[in-house]
């Protein structure tokens, strides 16, 4: 990996926040002022962690997307990542392409990215969520599709929102996950929305959030799921800190029961996470959002060999290594143990 400027990494770390609704522009540029003017060693990316406007798990996703092919030579048309681009100019102002070496300015480079591919894992709040929702994803709010009044919004992430909603016929309360991209979906999106809806549709366990249908209308694709009404564990963790550890060790067991549930069905969740786990009323956990979910029986073809999948704080070393062929049960067995850890630990 080539050297990376502080400056350019500050550019990029002010445009992922700002496409993803975390800070306004101008907050940014006063904030970049502060990591410039002052003698702190900080960059951009620390100060927003500690100012509560990014995770440091977010921060660690920011800084592994450096070395990604985001950025498109607008000359040769070929993809190359800031890493990989040659800075040059005063404070690295300018980027050289390293296929046909035209020099771009690093805004315009970063402005041309698809938005959708600089998208952070949800947060865990529902206003936090529904302060990243496009225009288009806020009108869904309050219309019915396909049967389902939509009330209110549940969690955003890369490639879907999730809502609350209510099932009209049966007047029941569900969480309705909707792809995001709409009828300008990929085929790659769609499918990998459609395996999701596929995979939690074969397990019928207590700790699994259950999926009852999955449909179209209105240029909307959705399947509605079993809604739980509680908080997830990484919020029982932020609200009271580390668990007591026999509660650690139930609430942990029940999780893996439910995993090792899945793996007999041949289905790795791959992102498990306290976020991705809810306490219902009883503090019962339930594992949901299996977005990034592989069947072992099915094709393997969404899944890119060097392409890290996952959470960074909870991934396992293959998955870092973006391994995809060594990806299996155990995966999600390292994750459960990082999940133990956090709760005895609350770090």
């Amino acid at each position: 990996m080539s050297a990376f400027t502080s400056e350019l990494e500050d550019r990029f770390t002010a445009h992922v926040c700002a496409v993803n609704g975390r800070c306004s522009r101008a907050r940014l540029a006063a904030l970049r002022e502060r990591c410039a003017g002052s003698d702190s060693v900080l960059s951009l990316g620390q100060l927003l962690v500690r100012e509560r406007l990014l995770r440091a798990s977010e921060y660690l996703e920011l800084r592994r997307w450096i070395e990604r092919p985001l950025l498109r030579c607008p000359a040769c048309e070929q993809p190359f990542s800031l890493a990989e681009g040659e800075h040059a100019g005063e404070d690295g102002a300018v980027l050289r392409c390293p296929h046909c070496g035209t020099i771009s300015e690093p805004d315009a480079l970063l402005e041309a990215i698809d938005p959708d591919a600089l998208r952070l894992p949800a947060r865990e709040d529902a206003d936090a969520a529904g302060r990243l929702l496009s225009g288009r994803e806020s009108q869904i709010l309050g219309r019915t599709i396909g049967g389902y009044e939509i009330v209110g919004v549940l969690g955003v992430g890369a490639m879907g929102v999730v809502y609350r909603a209510r099932q009209l016929e049966l007047d029941r309360l569900v969480a309705l996950k909707v792809l995001r991209a709409g009828e300008q979906a990929s085929g790659a999106q769609l499918e990998r929305f459609l395996a999701e809806a596929r995979a939690v549709a074969r397990l019928q366990h207590p700790g699994i959030v259950r999926i009852h249908e999955i449909g179209h209308e209105q240029g909307v694709h959705f399947f509605s799921m079993e809604l739980i009404e509680g908080p997830t564990l990484q919020q029982v963790l932020e609200d009271e800190g580390r668990l007591e550890p026999a509660r650690a060790a139930e609430l942990l067991e029940q999780v893996a029961r439910a995993v090792h549930y899945a793996h007999e069905r041949g289905i790795v969740h791959r992102d498990l996470k306290p976020g991705n786990i809810l306490l219902d009323a009883e503090g019962r956990p339930h594992i949901t959002d299996f977005g990034l979910a592989h069947d072992t029986g099915r094709d393997t073809s969404l899944t890119r060999s060097g392409v890290a999948i996952g959470t960074p704080l909870y991934m396992s070393p293959e998955q870092v290594r973006g391994d995809s062929q060594a990806v299996g049960p155990a995966s999600d067995v390292f994750a459960l143990g990082t999940i133990l850890y956090r709760t005895l630990t609350a770090t």
